[in-house]
């Protein structure tokens, strides 16, 4: 093993000194990596490696090295419950855990006494066997390969962040092209990398803007500001295809809005549309802490700190209800009455401009004061939000009864019966 190191060392040091980036070199652990490194960096200067006197001998010691290695791990370890110092798998049978679970749990697990608790977490020595269920959930309705846990949704942004950087290294790229709000923007900045926001579905800035110096571009799929702007279908099939020509990660962040919302796919886009990396945060668990980080086989999964049972159930059960045209069906109708309600209203009233449905999401464009608006129906009891000084939104429980609808609409007609400029028509 040492004279391993002293190989791996003696070759890193040789291309520290003539490669223009070392950062992916440094921090290869074995010569897998090294080589992989190696061959890209081969084809960037085709002489660079000829100095170069690789140890059959050593390489294939090392790879024996590697296999004992990966035979000592222990396998993956699914558990249903915990209770003392022992960990109950979903066969039933006990392990007595002489690891304090990798020392997150010194006093074992006499304080949790079973997963009902909900503050049992996922760790380096085990999955619970609701976050394996939900795991799965997410790769079949994603067509993604891989997920990383988190238990929040800026710990998911950090996720992401080592991901892309990751990615940047071993691709000799420096770029990044974000489509967001520029107040997010510290959730995508990544340390040496130039980011650039663009601006959403403009198809002709993507294709100028997209060189060859781009890593990653990133789609905050729906935005909310002072207005809302939601990902189109064409323009992210755009992007795929221009990512998958020019060498880029594509990341969808579909944690502004809980999934279902627009009725655009489960995570608001179109799952045949297939990103490197999806970004989902806690609506996924009815706003339990909580986040996902998904990514495609292309890239090597990194460390999240995983979240916590209760986090795991209330998603599984949501993302699950997602699924069933059942559940689809509500949101449709309800979505459909609310929209209809409000069109209905907007005959009587000059006040309301326009009405623009997003499938459970809604703006209504006012000719009064939006804020005003606001505040009155916050005094009746009903909250909702101003995008700007003369539009709302609207954004619901799913399952929103007809009878809290026309609650709603009763009292929109009393406050624009008071604020409106004019008379009704």
């Amino acid at each position: 093993m040492k004279k391993t190191k002293i190989f791996l060392n003696k070759v890193k040091k040789f291309c520290k000194k003539i490669l223009p980036r070392s950062e992916s070199i440094k921090k290869c652990k074995n010569l897998k990596e090294l080589s992989v490194q190696i061959e890209i960096f081969y084809c960037y200067n085709n002489t660079i490696m000829y100095d170069i006197n690789f140890d059959t001998e050593l390489i294939n010691q090392l790879n024996k090295e590697e296999l004992e290695i990966e035979s000592a791990c222990l396998p993956d370890l699914v558990i249903k419950s915990a209770e003392g110092s022992y960990l109950v798998d979903t066969n039933g049978r006990r392990y007595l855990d002489l690891t304090s679970n990798r020392e997150c749990n010194p006093l074992g697990y006499s304080c949790i006494n079973n997963t009902d608790s909900g503050y049992l977490f996922d760790s380096e020595l085990f999955t619970t066997t609701d976050s394996f269920a939900l795991k799965n959930i997410l790769i079949n309705n994603t067509g993604l390969e891989k997920v990383i846990f988190t238990s929040s949704r800026a710990e998911s942004y950090c996720v992401y962040k080592e991901l892309v950087k990751n990615y940047l290294n071993s691709s000799l790229k420096n770029k990044i092209l974000v489509s967001s709000l520029s107040n997010k923007k510290a959730y995508y900045e990544i340390n040496d990398a130039v980011v650039q926001f663009i601006p959403i579905n403009n198809d002709i800035i993507a294709m100028s803007l997209l060189t060859k110096a781009v890593g990653a571009v990133v789609v905050d799929i729906v935005q909310i500001g002072e207005e809302i702007n939601i990902a189109t279908h064409e323009y992210l099939e755009l992007l795929r295809n221009l990512c998958d020509k020019s060498g880029a990660l594509l990341v969808f962040d579909a944690g502004s809005v809980s999934p279902l919302r627009t009725l655009n796919g489960i995570f608001n886009y179109d799952s045949n549309i297939k990103p490197d990396i999806l970004i989902i945060s806690n609506s996924a668990a009815q706003g339990i802490p909580f986040g996902a980080v998904l990514l495609s086989d292309k890239l090597e999964e990194v460390q999240g700190s995983g979240s916590t049972i209760c986090a795991y159930k209330s998603a599984l059960k949501f993302i699950n209800e997602c699924t069933q045209p059942e559940t689809i069906n509500i949101i449709r109708n309800n979505a459909y009455y609310l929209e209809k309600s409000l069109n209905e209203l907007a005959q009587k009233f000059i006040t309301i401009v326009d009405i623009i449905p997003y499938g459970m999401l809604f703006s209504v464009v006012l000719d009064i004061s939006a804020y005003s608006f606001v505040q009155e129906t916050f005094n009746r009891g009903i909250i909702i939000e101003a995008l700007n000084s003369g539009t709302i939104r609207l954004s619901p429980p799913y399952n929103i009864s007809k009878d809290d609808i026309d609650k709603l609409i009763d009292s929109f007609e009393e406050i624009l019966s008071t604020l409106a400029r004019f008379d009704r028509l």
